[in-house]
């Protein structure tokens, strides 16, 4: 058996190419550091300048020049701005959710009509009275009316007809909230 001496075990790492490699690395030297000035800004190299005399600066300048007028008058604009903001979008999700229960109507009249325009096809009696309510209806959907005004006689020849179809009592209050007298 071989014995390796101190000497040996030296010159047998230092040509190993993995630990020469390790050895070879060396940490690059930081950047120098760039100091940018303003134009005609005022000189900040000096070390008496901190934050907090560059905010006192700063006010003192908008406390002294500003009159307090300027200043209630300039956040009364906001204020009204803010305001008128305000109610603007309110009216904007008023308009839409008056719109969704528009439609929500409109479709449950829709199925009204498409049960009166089943049963116009086999009662030719009553064709023309079928055609008038649908007619209503669509006008309604259209919004061209909100309510539609009838005399008396036709009033009860229209409900009479109506209380004779299928209707649900939600549909049948529906068309008596359409057709009035």
């Amino acid at each position: 058996m071989q014995t390796n001496t101190n000497s040996e075990v030296n010159e047998n790492t230092e040509s190993s190419p993995e630990v020469s490699a390790e050895s070879e690395i060396a940490i690059r030297a930081p950047d120098p550091v760039i100091r940018e000035r303003l134009i005609d800004g005022p000189d900040y190299t000096n070390d008496e300048f901190t934050n907090y005399n560059y905010n006192y600066n700063y006010n003192n300048y908008y406390v002294n020049n500003l009159a307090q007028e300027d200043l209630d008058a300039e956040f009364q604009k906001i204020l009204q701005e803010s305001k008128e903001e305000f109610d603007f979008l309110q009216e904007q999700k008023v308009k839409e959710l008056i719109v969704v229960e528009k439609n929500k109507m409109i479709e449950k009249y829709r199925n009204i009509k498409q049960k009166l325009q089943k049963i116009q096809n086999y009662d030719t009696v009553n064709a023309d009275t079928y055609s008038t309510i649908i007619t209503i209806i669509e006008m309604y959907e259209m919004q061209y009316i909100e309510t539609f005004s009838l005399d008396e006689i036709s009033y009860n020849n229209i409900f009479k007809l109506i209380k004779t179809i299928r209707l649900t009592k939600e549909e049948y209050e529906l068309l008596e909230m359409l057709i009035i007298c």
